[in-house]
């Protein structure tokens, strides 16, 4: 996969659990996980801003401790450990692998994105499938959600051996345990 810029993604266009995913790029450079968090993962549902923020979060937190942190907030971490909590409960590793796109790029195709005003979107909330909620987007949101986190597996190790904080090195094992639980 090409490197994927902030701003190659429409986050206008994409949805959070209370609207469009404007915010998002400010929010990941503000650090503001905990608003992060509540409009990554709501509920156990993942919403189309989801694998992106994750990526991209995912990359800060590479930077970081590129950058020498070693001790990451509860905050932060949070999100991972939520999208893998979604993923395994709404998953559960029985779904067609066929289904999966190729290119993550594809949940942003131009039949994803919800390109009306933003005052229309209870229309499209209406329809039976919204833009990038058909079941095949909607398993692709999940999965590339859980393969973004699954790819930094050995970020999390990393960083795991090398906190002295106990409730991070002890989140740290849950994630990757909840890792290794699947094989996708």
């Amino acid at each position: 996969m090409k490197k994927i810029k902030i701003s190659d993604i429409p986050w206008k266009e994409l949805t959070t659990p209370y609207g469009r995913g404007t915010d998002i790029p400010r929010l990941i450079e503000n650090r503001n996980y905990k608003e992060l968090n509540n409009l990554l993962e709501h509920q156990e549902t993942l919403w189309q801003v989801t694998p992106w923020g994750v990526y991209f979060l995912l990359i800060q937190l590479e930077e970081d401790f590129a950058e020498g942190k070693k001790n990451f907030s509860f905050d932060q971490m949070e999100i991972y450990d939520l999208v893998l909590t979604s993923f395994k409960n709404v998953i559960q590793n029985d779904y067609d692998k066929s289904e999966i796109f190729t290119d993550p790029l594809e949940l942003i195709s131009e039949g994803s994105l919800w390109s009306a005003p933003e005052d229309d979107d209870e229309l499209y909330w209406e329809e039976e499938f919204p833009p990038g909620y058909d079941d095949i987007s909607f398993l692709n949101t999940y999965y590339y959600s859980w393969k973004f986190i699954n790819d930094k597996a050995g970020l999390f190790e990393k960083i795991k051996d090398s906190t002295d904080n106990k409730e991070l090195k002890d989140f740290l094992t849950g994630i990757l345990a909840e890792l290794k639980e699947f094989s996708v």
